[in-house]
């Protein structure tokens, strides 16, 4: 790595945004050379909070906590995922 910005042409893709922002926090984490993911358990607070204050999933309407239909715990194993990534990816550094 050489310090200077990257230059990128386009957007980052992802079917959730809440995913895309999270694999963005992983590069940055990458990049700062420390995790700087929330955890997933502060993940389903955050969601649990939500729902309890009247938020509603993005695609049911429903008053519960998923996130563009999916359950917590598929958003749950993608943090835990990109964790073990941005462990790695910081091991390897």
């Amino acid at each position: 790595m050489t310090g200077r910005p990257a230059s990128r042409d386009g957007q980052p893709v992802a079917s959730v945004s809440n995913w895309g922002g999270y694999g963005l926090v992983a590069a940055l984490s990458l990049l700062a050379k420390r995790d700087l993911l929330l955890s997933a358990g502060d993940e389903a607070d955050i969601l649990k909070g939500m729902v309890a204050r009247g938020a509603v999933d993005g695609i049911s309407g429903e008053n519960k906590p998923y996130v563009d239909a999916f359950p917590p715990e598929v958003t749950a194993t993608l943090i835990n995922e990109l964790h073990g990534i941005v462990c790695d990816g910081i091991a390897k550094s």
